[in-house]
């Protein structure tokens, strides 16, 4: 089950699921001020997938654009790892490399069967140090976002 949330997740908000189900469940699952499974998975299968991706690009650019990814890449890694948000800075890269995209699709179920074995709970939009600091299972949500990045 961990598996497929962590999959769903990553497919899932690329096709329009992240604020009509998934962002909703997030709220609800942290509305007395905890920490949540759904959270964890955001910015695991989300945040950190995308920077992953992002750093990538700047680790291996492609020849043939490597200066116009570089600006994209680097603001995309920073915000992603810095204030847990802005995913979509991957998806150019997502669309012309499809084994990196098949990649960050694995990342992601392993990061749910991580999260949901050891019950580790947290939440995107602070920053990946903060996240994981705050969270239920700080050695699980650090194991996946290894795992994820």
């Amino acid at each position: 089950a961990g598996a497929v949330s962590g999959l769903a997740m990553n497919w899932g908000s690329r096709r329009g699921w992240y604020h009509c189900a998934f962002l909703p469940l997030i709220c609800l699952e942290t509305e007395h001020g905890g920490m949540a499974l759904l959270g964890a998975l955001d910015l695991l299968c989300l945040c950190v997938v995308g920077a992953g991706v992002c750093a990538a690009q700047l680790a291996l650019p492609r020849e043939d654009s490597a200066s116009r990814d570089r600006p994209l890449a680097l603001r995309g890694l920073l915000f992603n790892l810095g204030f847990g948000d802005y995913v979509e800075a991957c998806f150019p890269f997502l669309n012309r490399d499809w084994p990196l995209d098949a990649a960050t699709l694995v990342a992601s179920a392993l990061a749910g069967m991580i999260c949901a074995r050891k019950g580790a709970r947290s939440m995107a939009y602070i920053p990946l140090p903060l996240a994981i600091a705050l969270g239920d299972e700080p050695s699980a949500l650090s194991q996946a976002a290894v795992v994820t990045f």
